[in-house]
């Protein structure tokens, strides 16, 4: 006898546990223990049957050596069995959703083993990455618009448009 399907306010959840022509999942890596915004995606491959490496970095000490290696500087980082690494926490968790029929389709439900095609899901994963990117921009620049006085808010926009943004941008056109 199987065990019964996680449900949701009476409607039930099964995932597909078929995951061929998917690209491997390896490890998800984060700042630890914590239970912040990888949080989610644990859970999402666990309740999918999906194996992966939990990877904890323990900030100041291991952060500096792994910052240059993720797609966009930041965490969490979801790498493939190919070595492939994606970052962004937002598409990270939808590109899960729509390989293992987590994500709702066009019908409003649950996909119910409906799950996006390999080669849908991974566009779906590297736009929605550089939308969060995007996303990322923004708010580094809205944060400059409530310095109040003038010429620490100048400095503060030189240095995003300087630094950050001229890095992001950088990043953003490697992957186009």
């Amino acid at each position: 006898m199987s065990s019964p399907s996680p449900t949701t306010a009476g409607v039930e959840l099964r995932f597909s546990s078929a995951h061929a022509g998917f690209k491997e999942i390896k490890k998800i890596v984060y700042f630890g223990p914590a239970e912040g915004p990888p949080e989610m995606i644990r859970v999402a491959l666990t309740l999918a049957d999906v194996p992966f490496e939990n990877v904890w970095l323990w900030g100041p000490r291991e952060w500096p050596a792994e910052k240059p290696t993720s797609p966009f500087g930041g965490l969490p980082i979801m790498q493939f069995a190919d070595g492939t690494k994606v970052c962004q926490n937002s598409a990270i968790i939808r590109y899960i959703g729509r390989c293992v029929g987590m994500y709702p389709h066009g019908d409003g439900g649950l996909a119910n083993n409906g799950a996006t095609s390999a080669a849908d899901a991974w566009g779906m994963l590297k736009m929605d990455e550089l939308f969060t990117c995007m996303e990322d921009i923004r708010n580094s620049m809205s944060l400059t618009m409530f310095e109040p006085d003038p010429e620490k808010k100048t400095a503060k926009r030189l240095d995003l448009c300087e630094n950050q943004m001229k890095w992001r941008m950088g990043k953003i056109e490697e992957m186009l």
